[in-house]
């Protein structure tokens, strides 16, 4: 078996698409429905970086272990717009996991505290912290949340409490 790697899944993630009878695109010129062409591509990158591997199949779970950084993620050459391919690199701060199968599965997430730095494994009320980070890449993991190394001065305390504050401001009296 080859190893499959995030970077082997933004190969896929990019390549064109021809839509098929089933799935096609209505023209509004011509005004039929046509197997075009699709493709999807990144022209800016944005600051936090969400990637979600597609583990289910025709009512069944890929069990594939994807294997991605956990510093260093570097996008740059999926990115279209020139001018934005040098700031393109990320680091993971969160991994959602999904244990079982299609119908019993199990949720639990991996988180980095960004103070300490520490990796921590949050499993319904159990919360343990994860000594090792090449326990990270697992088969489970399923949504990869990355972080843009950046040299412009971003208060990323002040973007993690925002959705609150905003909350707090509009809704509660």
């Amino acid at each position: 078996d080859k190893e499959l790697t995030i970077y082997d899944c933004f190969d896929n993630f990019i390549s064109e698409e021809t839509l098929q009878e089933d799935n096609t695109w209505y023209c509004p010129k011509c005004k039929e429905h046509q197997c075009a062409s699709k493709k999807i591509e990144i022209y800016n990158p944005p600051l936090i970086l969400i990637v979600n591997f597609k583990r289910f199949n025709n009512m069944s779970k890929l069990e594939n272990t994807v294997n991605f950084p956990i510093e260093g993620l570097d996008i740059g050459k999926y990115v279209v717009n020139e001018n934005k391919r040098n700031n393109s690199v990320y680091d993971l701060f969160a991994i959602g996991n999904h244990s079982g199968s299609l119908s019993f599965g199990h949720y639990y997430a991996y988180a980095k505290n960004h103070v300490t730095g520490k990796w921590y494994e949050f499993n319904d009320s159990y919360v343990s912290e994860i000594y090792n980070e090449d326990n990270l890449i697992t088969s489970n993991a399923y949504v990869l949340f990355y972080r843009k190394r950046t040299s412009s001065a971003i208060n990323w305390d002040e973007l993690y409490l925002k959705p609150f504050k905003d909350y707090e401001n509009d809704y509660i009296s």
